[in-house]
């Protein structure tokens, strides 16, 4: 099964999700960091409002790594629309849109 995942502010997202596996890196294993760099490349630059799909091992990767950052102080400290992209992403995996593969 893959997870679709709108993104309305890929620049947004990016580099909320860079902040994120530079914070939480010691929580995640090497390959879910490697997954979640996979997730950000997958990401163009110029293009509003995208859709990706994941496949569940990267969306458990992209889950472990919101989960961990939410329990940190620099979450709290991050710029109002870093977090919306990161709330913004979480309810989707938590909504769980699946597509079949």
């Amino acid at each position: 099964m893959e997870t679709t995942l709108s993104i309305t502010n890929p620049f947004t997202f990016k580099e909320s999700l860079l902040v994120a596996v530079e914070v939480t890196d010691s929580f995640l294993n090497h390959l879910q960091i490697g997954q979640i760099y996979e997730i950000i490349n997958k990401v163009p630059n110029s293009l509003p409002d995208v859709t990706i799909t994941l496949s569940s091992t990267l969306t458990f990767a992209l889950k472990s790594c919101i989960q961990s950052f939410k329990q940190t102080a620099t979450y709290n400290w991050l710029r109002e629309d870093f977090k919306e992209a990161i709330t913004d992403i979480e309810q989707q995996l938590n909504g769980l849109k699946h597509s079949l593969s």
